[in-house]
């Protein structure tokens, strides 16, 4: 016997599917039902991104400073900044976040000087990116670790925009959603759904995540 070299194993969004529904069992899935478990596996991902960070979903990316001007508006598809640093051409310097409760309370939210502390707004549409002091030049940038949105699943060739080791969570996911919307499905099989995708979602988060050590420090101030 001769042992495959392959290391590609992937599933398009029509493979997810079809998993899902044998996992679901019942009638063979036809008509509109393709379409219907594609608006599931996004809001199944909607989820996802709620519950924590996915770290095939975070990325660098730079924001050009404007001297005096403190929030600038991110794109769409930024979920949220975990960290940021003020560049000041080859020289960067780790900024500190602040709430938007600590940021309201600065007396003077005029000066300008090198940004050293952030803080961010969720707006409906858009992040809203908050700096202080407010940049003194036009030249320096933040160079931020920010969370993206997922890539939509729109065409059934598509492949999704998740690792191969989501894939057991992400059809399984899918059948539990599903489980809801197809007539006939016994509430004790959509219980056993759940459970199943909730234990193989765990175990590909607790595989996902950071391994590098974390030190964390207590913060003290004095009054």
């Amino acid at each position: 016997m001769t042992v495959s070299t392959s290391q590609d194993f992937n599933l398009d969004i029509d493979e997810i599917i079809s998993e899902a529904y044998e996992h679901l069992g019942g009638p063979p899935f036809v008509g509109n039902d393709g379409i219907t478990a594609r608006r599931s596996l996004n809001l199944l991902l909607s989820d996802w991104q709620n519950r924590g960070i996915l770290l095939w979903t975070t990325e660098f990316t730079d924001l050009s400073l404007v001297q005096g001007t403190s929030t600038y508006t991110l794109p769409s598809t930024t979920v949220a900044v975990t960290e940021a640093v003020s560049r000041r051409g080859t020289n960067d310097i780790q900024m500190n976040r602040v709430t938007a409760e600590e940021y309201l309370k600065i007396p003077d939210k005029t000066t300008q000087a090198r940004c050293l502390q952030y803080s961010t707004m969720k707006g409906r549409d858009n992040l809203s990116f908050i700096v202080w002091p407010n940049p003194e030049n036009s030249t320096d940038t933040v160079r931020m670790h920010s969370i993206r949105r997922f890539f939509d699943f729109e065409n059934s060739t598509d492949t999704p925009d998740v690792p191969y080791r989501y894939l057991p969570c992400l059809t399984m996911g899918l059948a539990y959603y599903l489980g809801f919307k197809r007539m006939g499905i016994p509430a004790t099989r959509v219980a056993a759904l759940k459970i199943e995708y909730e234990t193989l979602l765990s175990n590909a988060m607790a595989e996902d995540r950071e391994r590098a050590a974390m030190l964390i420090k207590p913060s003290i101030r004095f009054v």
